[in-house]
């Protein structure tokens, strides 16, 4: 493995970068206008069952949806979200006659005017930037600008990322870059059951720069569908954004030169590919820690941060249930790393060889260590299933390692061994990688 390197090494060449934005002035304008208005209502803790509320989030919404339709293009960003916030301070002023504020709506119109107030004076965060230069830096400022609740959750969620894998990981690899880029989303996402929300996101590997030794770079494509935000899509972002940077950015990264894709694979019941492999350290796994990740950013102890650890915590159980109806797609294939982790925790937790203080801690290093590891989508779903039934077996025996054959026994002892040695390799040598 590769010397370790120093925190400052690493976060040099890991500084979140925004990438050029393929949403263009008009759409930027629809989001800009609605994350403002519903922000402001989250941010008060408006109900959104309120008369007063429901009107102020409509008109926000009716006036993206005639900007989205009309693509005014002379029409500075930092102008149209004056005009569009007076509109809806407007709206809000004569829905309060008829629906008196209490003091949570009485919160939000205050934000809205104070908001509304520093768009006249400039102070918004959005200059008055053309649509299409072709100069990508600026076209890179225009984004950040514009898309200001995305890019700060992005650099908010990577830093604790970051954090997170510099102090579980016993010997670094060379982590990769990171870099965000949006995009106007096809339709709404509706991956969750029973959801349907404006956020969708993707990780993408560069393959012509990881072929570079120590170049690996992951991109997080964060798709908008702007007219469809709505103000219970604004706490599933840190969650959205989360699963992209601590599952996948630095997945695999200590594999040789380029990192593999997902492949297409058979469908049991059709002979043609229909689905991607699916690794289930990354999906599963790693994704019962977005949560405990979440709690660690700055604003994490407050209301707000609560109710994103929250809904980051109810995502994930929706992702791995089975059973479920309707359920996640790819749930009965996510599920064994979720459970694999739960087994886990569960061994260390009851280790009466170990320091049971650090069980948490130890978990979570082997959590990190695995993700990074070099082993395949098929390895690592294998692995899974044999960490599963070497538990299970372990169980069963009531903790008698004499009694479990092998691969059990060997499994559970290197999990085990783990603890004093924080050595990933005799862990994935148990599991069958080599």
């Amino acid at each position: 493995m590769a010397q370790q390197k120093t925190i400052p090494q690493l976060v040099s060449g890991l500084l979140p970068q925004l990438e050029p934005s393929h949403l263009r002035l008009h759409e930027r304008k629809a989001f800009a206008l609605c994350a403002t208005v519903l922000g402001a209502i989250r941010n008060s803790g408006a109900s959104l069952n309120k008369p007063l509320v429901i009107d102020v989030a409509n008109k926000a919404r009716q006036l993206a949806e005639a900007e989205l339709r009309r693509q005014r293009y002379g029409t500075p960003l930092v102008e149209f979200l004056r005009v569009s916030l007076a509109k809806v301070c407007r709206a809000a002023e004569e829905a309060a006659q008829d629906d008196p504020p209490d003091v949570a709506s009485v919160e939000m119109i205050r934000a809205l005017n104070s908001a509304e107030a520093k768009s006249r004076c400039g102070m918004c965060g959005c200059r008055n930037m053309p649509e299409s230069t072709g100069d990508d830096a600026r076209r890179v400022e225009t984004a950040g600008e514009c898309l200001w609740e995305i890019k700060a959750t992005f650099d908010e969620v990577a830093n604790v990322a970051l954090a997170f894998y510099i102090e579980h990981l016993q010997s670094s690899p060379p982590l990769p870059g990171l870099a965000m880029r949006t995009g106007l989303a096809d339709g709404q996402n509706t991956a969750f059951p029973g959801r349907v929300l404006a956020f969708n996101a993707a990780v993408r590997y560069e393959k012509e720069d990881e072929t570079i030794e120590g170049n690996k770079r992951s991109v997080v494509n964060v798709r908008v569908s702007p007219a469809d935000l709505d103000r219970g899509d604004l706490p599933t972002l840190p969650y959205i954004l989360a699963h992209e940077i601590l599952c996948h950015w630095p997945q695999m990264a200590w594999w040789p030169g380029a990192r593999p894709s997902p492949k297409l694979i058979e469908h049991p019941d059709d002979k043609r590919p229909r689905r991607f492999e699916v690794d289930p350290i990354s999906e599963g796994w790693m994704d019962s820690l977005v949560g405990l990740v979440l709690r660690r950013r700055p604003n994490g102890a407050n209301r707000l941060g609560w109710e994103e650890v929250a809904t980051a915590d109810t995502l994930h159980n929706e992702r791995v249930q089975v059973g479920r109806k309707p359920y996640f797609a790819e749930a009965e294939r996510i599920a064994p790393g979720d459970y694999a982790a739960k087994l886990v925790e569960w061994l260390y937790a009851t280790d009466q060889r170990g320091n049971p203080m650090l069980a948490d801690l130890d978990f979570r290093r082997l959590s990190c260590e695995l993700n990074v590891a070099s082993w395949s989508y098929g390895d690592r779903m294998a692995g899974c299933a044999r960490i599963v039934e070497g538990c299970e077996a372990y169980i069963a025996s009531e903790k008698r390692l004499e009694e479990l054959p092998d691969p059990h026994w060997s499994v559970i002892c290197a999990l085990l061994e783990f603890r004093d040695s924080h050595n990933v390799t005799p862990v994935l040598q148990a599991l069958g990688v080599h």
